[in-house]
């Protein structure tokens, strides 16, 4: 096993680190994709399909046990891999130092985490080419077993060191924002809130807000000389019960004899980055609520 790994990394040795994971998993998800299809070819009611799967040697019930660890195996070096990618990715973050020892201290490991990979891929391959041919044993589904749990432990460390890293950029932005925020509000008049809004929402975008009322996009030039209200709120909480804090905010606004015209109550949802574990259900959420506002509202914050 060992003298494998070793040969797969002396072949891959061209490469940087995540390009000798990315490479080895691309090589595995050939043969595993193959493994899929003909099993789902086996239920296919298309002869030609059943001619074609019957070619592939069966699984045994015994295997079966077997086949739930290497698929869980697999799940979790997708995860591993997808980290060590994202590492790399952060050497070009607008807002990261990659001098932070805790950046340092995580790509030192790298090295450790892409042979745990190799050797998981190598182990799998191997299962797979014995899949249907031999018994397997309850000794190699153990085997498996601390293996998902071996490589699960590595996710979850790496998941952490990159939390910390994307803290660390979030910090340098905020103090970067801030700094720029207070030279802003030195220089500019508090008629011209257009420059200031820009700087704290969006500088690059022409239409970056949401109108609720008319379900458009405005711009943020389309706030000058009014008075902005910011409300900032979690998302999921702001979901449970929409409109009643703005409700009473706006309420509390119109008593002080301001005319409706003459402001805007512009929303702002934060999320935590530890938090956003389906982004796609994120939007749909945000989408959902922020077509019940009738005011204008941005995409959410990752804080």
């Amino acid at each position: 096993m060992h003298e494998t790994v070793r040969a797969i990394f002396n072949a891959l040795s061209p490469f940087f680190w995540a390009g000798k994971g990315v490479i080895a998993l691309a090589a595995f998800a050939v043969n595993y994709g193959e493994f899929w299809l003909v099993e789902q070819l086996r239920s296919s009611n298309n002869p030609v399909a059943q001619s074609l799967a019957s070619l592939e040697p069966l699984p045994r019930n015994e295997q079966l046990a077997m086949f739930q660890h290497m698929s869980r195996l697999v799940k979790a070096i997708l995860k591993l891999g997808k980290c060590i990618c994202e590492a790399f990715s952060l050497q070009s973050h607008k807002y990261f130092r990659p001098d932070e020892p805790v950046y340092n201290s995580m790509m030192a490991q790298i090295p450790e985490y892409t042979y745990w990979i190799i050797r998981s891929i190598v182990i799998c391959q191997s299962n797979l080419n014995a899949y249907g041919y031999t018994t397997s044993s309850n000794i190699e589904a153990s085997n498996l077993s601390m293996l998902v749990e071996k490589v699960n432990e590595l996710f979850s460390v790496m998941r952490s060191q990159l939390d910390l890293c994307y803290q660390k950029a979030e910090g340098n932005r905020t103090a970067e924002v801030f700094q720029k925020l207070k030279r802003l509000t030195e220089m500019t008049s508090h008629k011209d809130n257009v420059i200031i809004l820009k700087a704290l929402i969006s500088e690059n975008e022409d239409m970056p807000l949401y109108d609720g009322y008319t379900k458009s996009p405005v711009s943020i030039e389309s706030l000058g000389k009014k008075t902005v209200l910011l409300y900032l709120s979690e998302l999921k909480h702001n979901y449970k019960s929409p409109a009643l804090s703005i409700s009473i905010i706006s309420e509390m606004y119109l008593a002080t004899g301001k005319k409706p015209e003459n402001y805007e109550i512009l929303w702002v949802p934060m999320l935590e980055r530890s938090s956003v574990t389906t982004p796609e259900k994120e939007t749909s959420m945000f989408n959902d609520l922020r077509n019940k506002m009738k005011w204008l509202s941005f995409r959410p914050l990752v804080a």
